[in-house]
């Protein structure tokens, strides 16, 4: 049950884009972005998603998983979901490259020539140019790599070794007991639907900074991880 919540809770993950696909509801495939699931939740489009909008998305989702209609999420229920969410997560790999590829034929006549690849958008580039002055100096270049090292290096003992790989694990995994913890609230040891929709859930529970019971694009923006340090630090 725990490996199920990693992938299904809430709004975050592809699998939960994929599994919103409803009449009142905006699908554009595979997203794992915050901001995509942001739109997907957003029923109105009045540019914040309220904690009953945050409610009936997991509805949907749940009602999807929940394949034999018990009202629980159960073992193979949890294999179809993990298999799922690995599946999006490749087509929206896909789709990344089909969209830079689009991108950069700049004539629309199905191929890229090296004028068009060479002057394409490079979304790690501009990431990497800190100043935006169409150049990566050394020191920008250095910074990108202490940023990358600091990310892996989980135990920041200043070296890379399977230590750190399983440090992540271990943090994955700590994550996945604390939101079963949290949603199961009769303490039954398996998520009901109940449970499922009552939650806050990760979206919620995650960007509504002020606890107003709304998140805005803006509260989604500060509530994103500093370089260099885990994702989503808020107790």
């Amino acid at each position: 049950m725990r490996n199920i919540l990693y992938v299904t809770i809430g709004l975050f993950g592809a699998t939960a884009s994929v599994a919103l696909a409803s009449p009142t509801m905006k699908h554009r495939g595979p997203m794992p972005h915050p901001a995509h699931l942001f739109e997907l939740a957003d029923a109105n489009n009045d540019g914040q998603v309220t904690n009953a909008e945050a409610k009936q998305a997991r509805e949907v989702l749940f009602d999807r998983l929940d394949r034999d209609g018990n009202g629980f999420l159960d073992k193979p229920e949890e294999r179809f979901a993990r298999k799922e969410h690995r599946a999006a997560k490749k087509l929206h790999r896909f789709g990344r490259k089909m969209d830079r590829q689009q991108a950069a034929d700049a004539n629309d006549d199905g191929n890229v020539s090296w004028d068009e690849f060479s002057f394409a958008p490079s979304p790690k580039f501009e990431r990497i140019d800190t100043n935006a002055d169409g150049s990566i100096s050394k020191e920008e270049h250095v910074a990108a790599q202490r940023e990358k090292f600091a990310k892996l290096d989980v135990n920041q003992d200043g070296f890379l070794n399977p230590t750190d790989r399983k440090m992540r694990k271990e943090n994955r995994h700590s994550k996945r007991e604390e939101m079963q913890t949290r949603m199961d609230t009769n303490k039954d040891g398996q998520i009901s639907k109940q449970e499922f929709v009552s939650s806050d859930g990760p979206l919620m529970h995650h960007f509504d900074l002020d606890k107003n019971g709304s998140i805005t694009r803006d509260e989604m923006q500060k509530a994103r991880p500093k370089p260099g340090r885990p994702r989503f630090e808020r107790d």
